[in-house]
């Protein structure tokens, strides 16, 4: 792991840039999928939430961190040298300051009183290799949370060559496994979200209320066909910038069940990644950090 401290970071006010610009090496790795990216830098986007304060380095006394995980070497790069390598070079954190000496002074005062930042935190719950033999599959998250958003469910076929060529798949196509009916218990509570289970048709209806797909490569047929992803809604509101409408899960010895009832298929293996995406909120009073809520 790479990190990257914004040490001189004056105030993040409204995204954050990490630009990441690999060496080229188009003898090691020909039509690559990393040698296609290459030709320009990429970047993640770090947003925070424009309905609260914005960020401000000096106002805290803890530095802000980024921590970065690249792929393994072999994952990446394809040659017969089992001493090739590659290198990520130029990491640069972009943001925007504040230039006004009297709200700057505000923005500081403010930290050391007391103010919240509010964010989304996603956490991998796990990876569960699954069976497409099989006609039910079950669930269980044991993570608490005071406002979990949802569950996403993402599933990718190991085989080789199933999700594409080697250095050439593409990491946004997923697996469509044939899930028939989805049925949530939540804290031993049965028949959440759908009182007969959610089916098929409805997936779609979830995951454009979650994510709002607004991109025009996405559509209904584009998304039951190789981008399909399960979205479990637990809001109580459509409301893409209300915080804290989530559904409160205290229990971890019970959580969240899900019964995924499917249509049996040839044998072979499945990986699902499951993510919990859910509220939560950073509280800082005399320029440090008190406590974090999620």
């Amino acid at each position: 792991m790479q990190h990257t401290t914004a040490s001189n970071l004056k105030t993040l006010k409204k995204f954050g840039v990490v630009r990441v610009t690999p060496q080229r090496q188009p003898n090691l790795m020909p039509r690559s999928l990393l040698h296609s990216a290459a030709g320009s830098p990429f970047l993640w986007i770090l947003r925070f939430s424009q309905t609260t304060a914005r960020f401000t380095r000096w106002g805290s006394l803890h530095r802000l961190s980024f921590g970065l995980i690249f792929n393994n070497y072999a994952r990446a790069i394809r040659s017969t040298d089992t001493n090739v390598i590659y290198q990520i070079n130029n990491i640069a954190l972009e943001f925007d300051i504040v230039t006004h000496h009297d709200l700057a002074r505000l923005m500081r005062q403010q930290y050391m009183s007391q103010t919240v930042v509010l964010y989304t935190r996603i956490f991998r719950h796990r990876m569960i290799a699954l069976k497409k033999s099989d006609a039910t599959w079950n669930i269980n998250l044991n993570t608490p949370g005071r406002s979990p958003k949802g569950v996403l469910l993402l599933f990718k076929d190991p085989a080789p060559g199933a999700m594409g060529p080697a250095f050439g798949r593409n990491s946004e196509i997923y697996y469509i496994p044939r899930i028939t009916k989805v049925q949530v218990t939540v804290e031993g509570i049965p028949n959440q979200l759908y009182a007969q289970g959610m089916l098929a048709y409805q997936h779609w209806d979830k995951i454009v209320k979650g994510f709002a797909c607004t991109d025009s490569s996405t559509d209904m047929s584009t998304y039951y066909r190789n981008r399909y992803g399960l979205w479990l809604d637990f809001r109580s509101s459509d409301d893409q910038k209300l915080h804290g409408s989530g559904r409160r899960v205290g229990s971890a010895s019970e959580g969240v069940t899900l019964q995924l009832d499917k249509t049996p298929e040839p044998a072979g293996p499945l990986k699902c990644y499951v993510y919990i995406v859910m509220d939560a909120r950073l509280n800082i009073g005399s320029g440090q950090l008190i406590y974090v809520i999620f």
